[in-house]
């Protein structure tokens, strides 16, 4: 069986010209990094984050991330480096929003099971953060409700 190809489209607004970019899964969230690349974050097999330079789509690094994030929805980058990765959807043990390093691995959490008291939360789809990485921003779907936190992951408001 033929494994499915996909695709970022970039379409050049001043000339019209549109190039294609392979990448390795399913994407899902596209953000842009502090060096001004292309940040995918990609579920599926792979379950991995992808950047990609803007000049040519060329890869730059894969970041894998640690098996229990199931399902990622969006990433963006931190001013330190790091990645904040939010994944969960309906049949998901985990409704998390995580902080992860270079090598994937999650430095700190927060949710874990599904539910819309404090501390939980139910399919958080979107991030954003300020632009000093000091508060994220996520908007928890099922919830109804955008979460605020401190980069150290510690709720702050609903």
């Amino acid at each position: 069986m033929l494994k499915k190809a996909y695709y970022i489209v970039r379409f050049d607004l001043a000339s019209g010209a549109a190039s294609m970019w392979l990448i390795p899964d399913e994407p899902c969230g596209l953000s842009v990094t502090s060096s001004c690349n292309l940040l995918v974050t990609c579920r599926g097999e792979a379950n991995k984050l992808v950047e990609l330079s803007t000049d040519g789509g060329k890869c730059v690094r894969e970041v894998a991330l640690q098996s229990d994030i199931e399902r990622p929805h969006h990433s963006v980058q931190l001013t330190t480096g790091q990645f904040v990765v939010c994944h969960g959807v309906s049949d998901s043990d985990l409704h998390q929003v995580c902080v992860v390093g270079d090598d994937g691995k999650v430095t700190r959490s927060y949710g874990g099971r599904s539910g819309s008291d404090v501390g939980q939360l139910c399919c958080p789809y979107h991030l954003a953060v300020d632009k000093d990485s000091q508060f994220i921003f996520v908007a928890d779907h099922d919830n109804r409700r955008v979460v605020e936190s401190d980069v150290r992951v510690h709720t702050l408001r609903q």
